[in-house]
């Protein structure tokens, strides 16, 4: 994900269509196909149905790890299956809100190894990374950056 727009246009298509509903691999199928009819996504070449469903996970991998939603296939042992938009993915959605404040909000939140729930336990348990606020400091002690 490499635009911060097309990820908000797809928060976008998943509250309207998916919220609530199981992230099965036809919804996530389905997902990128309509990501595909908003010209939100480009495919490139032509894809198996296996690959589309795998493009639509990516998608929905970023709006989990960034907190604006929740979309787990069922079975996951730690959390319901289906998709949720968090309070942070409506605020993006939302006029009510200053989009980059939304974005600083979550960005500064994201963690390394992530905390979402996984399908094994992590593997690296004394290790956290909040990347975001790791640069700040960085960036800080530095005192600032410049083109030199």
């Amino acid at each position: 994900m490499r635009e911060a727009a097309r990820l908000k246009d797809g928060l976008r298509i998943l509250e309207e269509y998916f919220d609530g509903k199981p992230w099965s691999y036809e919804n996530q199928e389905k997902f990128l196909k309509l990501l595909q009819q908003e010209n939100i996504y480009k495919a490139g070449e032509t894809k198996s149905s296996k690959q589309v469903e795998q493009h639509g996970r990516i998608w929905s991998s970023a709006f989990n790890e960034l907190g604006f939603a929740t979309c787990y296939k069922k079975g996951n042992k730690y959390v319901s299956g289906g998709v949720n938009i968090t309070k942070a993915g409506k605020s993006l959605l939302s006029d009510d809100y200053v989009e980059e404040d939304v974005w600083l909000r979550q960005l500064l939140k994201v963690q390394l190894p992530n905390p979402l729930p996984q399908k094994s336990e992590n593997q690296y348990p004394q290790f956290h990374l909040l990347p975001f606020q790791a640069t700040l400091g960085v960036i800080k002690a530095c005192d600032g950056i410049s083109k030199e």
